[in-house]
């Protein structure tokens, strides 16, 4: 057999690690253009490259990896939690893998163009129309996991709210605080700012959640091990 170990804090380490320089890249790209007014080749396409605010570009893929490992680590929670909440933790693995492609396609930029076609005009904290439908959603969901999440370990459901409450306030509150700054200027360093503080608070809160996931497990194990068949070779003789 072969054996894979994956040792929670080491992931966990890397992860930040990732955010970090990530977080460092993007500063360096953004200040060169917005403070030092660059306009090198190198520095224009390093920005769309490493800019937190643009999309399918590496933060955004990082974004999706985290949302994948999360998705993963409900459904293994969920394999190993009494019946009744198996289903809770895959519904949630379910959508951490839905927020995933998300993440990477961009389709909650089409709801962001539905008031377009009404002739409802965007503006203010609704300029990023996306916010309302996944905030009401996000609000739904809330109430049909509060008995789920009253039932967790004191530690664990504090971790677990403290990394959703990261993650909204990102997503939702400085997305919408944004969204009033974009309309006035969207090539703004504020606005560079607000992406900059959201997008990090998104990473976190995910981060968070990694590491809450790998806690609930059990929190006395410091490594999980795969076992995976070795490939058995034939020979044929001539």
């Amino acid at each position: 057999m072969l054996h894979i170990y994956l040792n929670n804090k080491r992931i966990i380490k890397y992860l930040i690690f990732t955010f970090c320089i990530l977080l460092i890249l993007h500063l360096a790209i953004t200040s060169s253009i917005y403070v030092f007014d660059s306009d090198h080749k190198f520095v224009t396409r390093s920005f769309k490259l490493f800019n937190f605010d643009e999309e399918q570009n590496i933060p955004s893929f990082f974004n999706s990896i985290l949302f994948i490992i999360c998705a993963v680590l409900f459904f293994i929670n969920g394999n190993a939690s009494p019946r009744k909440t198996m289903k809770t933790w895959h519904l949630m693995g379910f959508i951490f893998i839905f927020l995933s492609l998300d993440e990477a396609c961009s389709f909650h930029e089409i709801l962001t163009k539905i008031p377009d076609y009404f002739n409802f005009k965007r503006t203010g904290i609704f300029y990023f129309f996306w916010i309302v439908p996944y905030g009401i959603a996000s609000l739904l969901l809330l109430f049909f996991l509060i008995p789920f999440i009253k039932q967790m370990p004191k530690r664990i459901r504090s971790l677990f709210i403290i990394s959703a409450i990261i993650y909204v306030t990102g997503a939702v509150v400085v997305e919408s605080i944004s969204g009033i700054e974009f309309e006035k200027n969207k090539k703004s360093l504020l606005f560079q700012i607000f992406v900059t503080t959201e997008e990090s608070c998104e990473m976190l809160g995910l981060i968070l959640a990694i590491y809450t996931s790998f806690l609930n497990l059990n929190i006395n194990i410091k490594s999980i091990m795969i076992k995976l068949p070795e490939p058995v070779l034939s020979l044929k003789e001539k």
